[in-house]
């Protein structure tokens, strides 16, 4: 059975599918309203059981295939030495620094996943599929001044690729806007997989609920708050013309 999965760790089944989801959680004297839900990659019990370990930083970022100059990603200038993610969207580009060694695990995975080196399961068709995978995904799920999600070769937030992530954990916060993370179920790290979502503006209360971040946006924040402001029929947090990922690409300045 496929599950939804909630940026804000709650779970939706089958009858929560059915409608917008839509859960408010009270912290710091303020509300968020999240709309966000992650496709339920197929997961065993074994990933439901798992518990998130610390995982110790490596002495260098570890070596990654698909990663190209600065210019052929298309970086702008004037970034700091690192590694980066170009989000070429519909809407302009959402340029993040990645975060090698403090979630090596889960950045070694969206990029195998993002370059095309490493295969995953067409949701469709249930095919192997060697090509890129976020080339063309749409942010099926906005919620305006809050988040955007994408990754679900399935468009829908209930989408399996076939596999999951490592389970990793770091001490970064959503202490800040641009966090870039991974979604999951309520409680289960490994349940993460290709899904992702940006956040844009700080949320404590994400805190609690042990997602990954694995990111931060540097450039075209103001890009990924027009995104959450497309429109959407009543109810639902599906823009009527979501914004489309027409590459990804991966770089490395310095």
């Amino acid at each position: 059975m496929q599950r939804r999965e909630r940026a804000d760790g709650q779970h939706a089944g089958r009858a929560g599918a059915l409608n917008s989801g839509r859960i408010t959680v009270a912290a710091a004297g303020f509300g968020l309203a999240m709309l966000l839900a992650a496709g339920c990659q197929s997961h065993t019990a074994a990933h439901r059981a798992a518990k998130a370990k610390p995982a110790a930083s490596p002495a260098a970022a570890p070596a990654l295939a698909g990663v190209v100059s600065a210019a052929a990603a298309g970086l702008p200038a004037g970034l700091a030495p690192g590694l980066y993610a170009n989000f070429q969207t519909s809407a302009g580009n959402i340029v993040a620094r990645l975060f090698p060694r403090r979630a090596p695990k889960t950045v070694a995975g969206f990029v195998a996943l993002a370059t095309g080196n490493r295969p995953w399961q067409d949701p469709a068709t249930g095919a192997l599929n060697w090509q890129p995978l976020y080339d063309g995904l749409e942010f099926f799920r906005v919620v305006p001044g809050f988040i955007i999600q994408s990754g679900d070769p399935a468009e829908t937030g209930s989408g399996s690729i076939g596999f999951n992530l490592p389970v990793e954990t770091n001490r970064l916060r959503f202490n800040r806007a641009g966090r870039l993370s991974l979604a999951q179920v309520e409680g289960e790290p490994g349940s993460r997989a290709s899904q992702f979502f940006i956040t844009l503006r700080p949320a404590p209360p994400l805190d609690r609920q042990h997602f990954i971040i694995f990111g931060q946006v540097a450039r075209g924040l103001a890009v990924a708050r027009k995104i959450s402001e497309l429109p959407t029929p009543p109810g639902s947090s599906r823009p009527h013309q979501p914004a489309v990922i027409h590459h990804l690409k991966i770089g490395r300045v310095g």
